[in-house]
């Protein structure tokens, strides 16, 4: 479980490095917008994502998944999935 919060906030910053030098692709964001909401959505309470995210919230995104994995490690949120 925290290889994956870890997989996904490298994803995160790969995908902010490829939006900074242009070569973004809206699909591969997409994709680790769901990943990190099927993740958070199994945390219990569970972390707000943005309503509508988009690239300009990668990084307020990323921060979001490495709290959450700092409060599951201390046992303030739960995460209920297996």
């Amino acid at each position: 479980m925290y290889a994956r919060f870890q997989d996904l906030i490298n994803q995160g910053f790969s995908i902010a490095n490829k939006w900074y030098f242009k070569e973004f692709d809206e699909s591969e964001f997409e994709a680790w917008i769901g990943a990190c909401r099927d993740l958070l959505s199994a945390c219990e309470p569970e972390p707000e994502l943005p309503w509508f995210p988009t690239y300009q919230h990668i990084e307020e995104i990323v921060m979001l998944l490495s709290d959450t994995r700092h409060k599951i490690f201390r046992r303030e949120t739960y995460y209920m999935g297996l």
